[in-house]
């Protein structure tokens, strides 16, 4: 909850990387809120209020899954609608001339984000979020301890980079410090 608010904040690419995280939470704690917050907190001193909106929090968007019928799979309509705003923004980022370091970045991901979307078997999405789907399991193989191969590592620099310069870029479009009509 005040770890989203910051991500959403700071960095949109962290903040939904980090939501994705939360559902698969909720979804291995057969969407039971109060044993997903005991299970989190567990050993923290935190004042009572703040467990309690922690567990408030995780209630809520355990009813929103259920709700929207993500509950096995897929993610909330929350998360959906940022990530297709990421993504609209990421194509008119690519039509501007004046966005050459950004173009240089996506077009060194590009081949390994169209390599695994082929793979995962998810070909309808769009290229952020086949990269956002690849970062994502590379972090649950962090978590595994599975050991990273310098070929992956390099696909995780090119992805990783193209979306660190979207995530930079969201921040100013959401602060209205991105002028579009400026860099055309």
């Amino acid at each position: 909850m005040i770890v989203s608010r910051q991500l959403r904040k700071k960095n949109i690419i962290e903040y939904l990387l980090y939501m994705w995280q939360v559902e698969d939470l909720l979804r291995g704690a057969q969407l039971d809120a109060d044993a997903l917050a005991t299970k989190v907190l567990a050993g923290a001193a935190l004042p009572q209020s703040t467990v309690t909106a922690w567990r408030e929090w995780y209630s809520g968007l355990a009813d929103m899954m259920r709700l929207e019928g993500v509950t096995e799979t897929g993610h909330l309509g929350i998360n959906n609608s940022i990530l297709q705003e990421i993504t609209e923004l990421h194509k008119r980022l690519l039509e501007l001339e004046a966005m050459e370091q950004y173009k240089e970045k996506y077009y060194k991901a590009l081949p390994f984000i169209v390599e695994f979307r082929g793979k995962s078997g998810k070909k309808d999405c769009s290229e952020i979020e086949s990269g956002l789907d690849f970062l994502y399991e590379i972090w649950l193989l962090k978590l595994q301890k599975r050991k990273i191969s310098d070929q992956t590592q390099k696909v995780i620099d090119a992805i990783g980079g193209m979306l660190s310069m979207l995530a930079g870029y969201f921040v100013q479009y959401e602060s209205g410090e991105l002028d579009f009509d400026e860099l055309e």
